[in-house]
């Protein structure tokens, strides 16, 4: 390799110069590919004339809000210093000292919750999930996580003695950050789905593996490999990932990656073309022979892929030193936060401020035709896929007959559920152990890119990495809401390697139908339709579970019409006084037309002191106030004074105190469409396919398009 060093001029000129030796050294190995006629004198000559007539050094302004100082600094100064690691740069740019040169009391006290919250859960999954111990436990851990990420809190609170606007928008940088590498390592990893936006990122991409190269390898190309890599293939696998940002290169950006590529040595043209690229380097033969050697030797299930079993060890470090050495890239990409809200993800599906639920299907369904035929420990018996099978004819055999809607005649009728029957046996011990192998690896490889994460902003020294990503859930199947975040339904087998009990594999975390104001009763039919007609289902089957819906419609009118209170929605009111317009609220100007439509002898509600009450959604105008002119008249007379009073010319609502039973003079005016429609809108039916008609004519729910 050609050393290459800035001109003395230009060293004299600028004393603090490590930033611009290093950009000139990685410069001149690039341009040496890209130009491969020009000598190295042509090229140091050419380097140090750009950097000569473009490089301007620019002062930047330091403020240290701890002892209210402020400086200004020559940033080519300030980059060096960075670079000789004598200080900590978060990603907002706000400078810490290195640890353990000044006294932290307060990072002190973040250790110790942290500690006690892994106390807690160690000695929370030595219970079941769902017993007692278990949420004791698990209560306690989630105190912990509180109290400490309190202490974040007060450094963003004002009036808070910690307060510290410096601190708390590096922590929030540095949190976005993390989960942004993590992203972008897995895409990459998985999917090789961190596509190129630019020459520069294409260019440094293989300056980098070639680098990478100059250290000292594990393995052999013609040990592991079935065969070299051309410089064609190795071309076209590199414009392939070139499209972000809609960034098509040009004929000269074409030309200067060809050639690059085309003055690789074979090494480089192997390391470049395997990079990123999983499923590919899994088909040379050594490789899918240890992936098949591990899941024959296991004696039981791989079901935690934080402690593998000790007959796979060897081979499974193997393996995940082949895919480090071959297929990770170990570089952290530079506009990593911008890159994850632009970028369309293939296999991180959900996001959150510590996690990544990463999909790891596409990895499942490439291993499993490799073990077709192959005899298996991990495997049913046949014995066990009789058992099942005849488990699953009887299901069948004993269906109970059930009401189904004819939606061509438009009506209930009574017949057996006919069902898909289960062609394929889902043999969870082989999928827990193929999903656990690339977990394991994944796990290792993500823990390894943290510690680079942390090298990156200056915090490498003699302690260990606190920025730890470990596989916790394995979820069989996940219900995500659009557009929308922490919003999904899921179904979970495994926890940290153990089974989750099959009433306790349902979760849902933030979608609206359990939120205030949705029938219990409401919540836990659409709960079920999530959990059995879908999470739990191979495929969803939208005319089935439209039919589902459309029962469902017709329970709830039938139950409205029997004076049932099950499918109104309740709300809670807080006295008159605490409400600038309390009018504007629809619980109270419900309660006011309760209050003045009723007669003396019936319960009121008390607005002066707070309540929970019912709403009936009515249609009430002056135009069907006569429907109880002749049954209630004196109610009529009541509702028609309410009418010409300014704000209930239409009423759409009436509360009544939840412990009466629905009066008759309400009857008449019940709304069963926008009743009826309340209830239902909440369920996800734009992610399953089911696309909702905005129709306020219609007696049903608007889900009738597909």
């Amino acid at each position: 390799m050609q050393d290459f060093s800035l001109s003395e001029t230009f060293k004299e000129k600028v004393p603090d110069r490590l930033i611009l030796e290093r950009y000139a050294s990685t410069l001149y190995t690039i341009v040496a590919k890209v130009c491969p006629k020009l000598q190295p004198f042509e090229i140091s000559e050419a380097i140090n004339y750009s950097i000569s007539k473009r490089f301007r050094t620019r002062e930047v302004k330091i403020h240290n809000n701890h002892i209210n100082t402020l400086d200004n600094v020559d940033i080519t100064r300030l980059i060096d210093s960075l670079l000789k690691d004598s200080m900590i740069m978060s990603t907002q740019g706000v400078l810490f000292a290195k640890h353990g040169t000044v006294k932290n009391p307060f990072y002190n006290l973040i250790q110790y919750f942290l500690d006690k919250r892994e106390e807690a859960k160690e000695k929370m999954k030595t219970f079941p999930k769902g017993s007692k111990e278990y949420d004791d436990y698990n209560l306690l851990q989630k105190n912990y996580k509180v109290a400490c990420n309190a202490l974040y809190g007060c450094a963003g609170q004002y009036s808070s003695i910690y307060y510290n606007l410096y601190l708390c928008t590096a922590v929030t940088g540095q949190g976005r950050g993390c989960i942004s590498a993590a992203i972008t390592m897995f895409e990459s990893f998985l999917a090789n789905n961190v596509k190129f936006g630019s020459l520069t990122e294409v260019l440094t991409f293989i300056d980098n593996i070639c680098l990478d190269l100059t250290k000292p390898r594990k393995f052999n190309d013609y040990m592991i490999l079935d065969r070299m890599i051309g410089v064609e293939e190795c071309f076209l696998k590199v414009m392939h990932n070139c499209g972000f940002n809609s960034w098509v290169p040009s004929d000269e950006a074409v030309k200067a990656i060809w050639n690059t590529i085309n003055n690789l040595n074979q090494e480089q043209l192997n390391m470049v073309y395997y990079k990123n690229n999983l499923y590919t380097f899994c088909e040379n033969r050594v490789v899918s022979e240890i992936i098949i050697r591990i899941l024959v030797t296991l004696d039981k299930p791989f079901l935690n892929p934080n402690k593998p079993p000790k007959e796979i060890m060897d081979d499974l470090t193997l393996l995940k030193d082949l895919m480090y050495e071959y297929v990770y890239y170990r570089h952290i990409y530079i506009d990593k936060i911008e890159r994850v809200y632009t970028m369309i993800r293939d296999v991180v599906l959900l996001t959150d401020t510590d996690s990544c639920v990463v999909s790891l299907d596409e990895w499942y369904r490439y291993v499993l035709p490799k073990t077709m035929g192959i005899p298996m420990n991990i495997k049913y018996t046949k014995e066990e896929i009789m058992e099942v099978t005849d488990k699953v004819i009887m299901e069948y055999q004993h269906t109970e007959p059930t009401n189904e809607y004819d939606f061509y005649n438009d009506k209930l009728v009574e017949k057996k559920r006919l069902t898909y029957p289960a062609v394929i046996i889902e043999e969870d011990n082989l999928r827990y152990s193929i999903i656990n192998i690339i977990s394991n690896i994944v796990s290792n490889l993500i823990m390894d890119y943290m510690v680079l994460f942390s090298e990156n902003y200056n915090t490498k020294g003699d302690r260990k990495c606190l920025l730890i990503m470990k596989n916790e859930f394995l979820f069989r199947a996940m219900l995500l809401k659009l557009y929308q975040k922490k919003n999904y339904a899921s179904q979970q087998l495994l926890q940290e390697g153990n089974i989750i009990p099959e009433d306790k594999q349902f979760d849902i975390k933030g979608m609206p139908i359990y939120k205030m104001g949705i029938p219990e009763s409401t919540s836990k039919k659409l709960s079920d339709f999530i959990e059995f007609d879908i999470l739990r289902k191979s495929f969803v089957d939208q005319v089935d579970l439209l039919k589902k819906f459309v029962i469902f419609e017709r329970e709830i009118y039938a139950s409205i019409k029997a004076k049932n209170k099950e499918y109104h929605k309740p709300a809670r009111i807080k006295s008159l006084s605490n409400y600038k317009n309390p009018m504007s609220v629809q619980g109270i100007k419900a309660s006011v037309a309760y209050n003045t439509i009723k007669s003396r002898d019936e319960e009121g509600i008390n607005l002066e002191e707070r309540n929970t009450v019912l709403i009936i959604k009515v249609n009430i105008s002056k135009k069907n106030a006569n429907l109880i002119s002749e049954t209630h008249p004196e109610h009529f007379l009541r509702l028609m004074k309410l009418l010409e009073t300014k704000g209930f010319s239409d009423i759409s609502a009436i509360a009544i105190p939840t412990n009466i039973e629905i009066p008759d003079w309400i009857i008449p005016f019940i709304d069963y469409t926008t009743i009826i429609q309340d209830n239902l809108r909440s369920f996800p039916f734009e992610e399953i396919g089911i696309s909702k008609m905005e129709s306020k004519t219609i007696t049903h729910s608007n889900i009738l398009s597909l």
